[in-house]
């Protein structure tokens, strides 16, 4: 009897904590997650800057090889 009264408590206390999760959510700063975007898009424009110049210069040095 005792064990069941426990499952029980315990099946409660977990619906309990269900129930205070999702009504005590924090606010979500908008600010900080249009940075995180930025912060994205700023990354793949250095990555798209990186790749086109390391493309281009292969390219000049091939071309420089084979005029020699």
């Amino acid at each position: 009897m005792k064990s069941k009264n426990i499952t029980e408590n315990f099946q409660y206390n977990k619906s309990n904590l269900a129930k205070t999760d999702i009504t005590n959510k924090q606010k979500v700063d908008i600010n900080i997650l249009l940075n995180r975007v930025r912060l994205d898009n700023q990354k793949k424009k250095i990555k798209n800057y990186f790749y086109f110049s390391t493309v281009l210069i292969l390219i000049l040095l091939v071309g420089v090889f084979a005029s020699i």
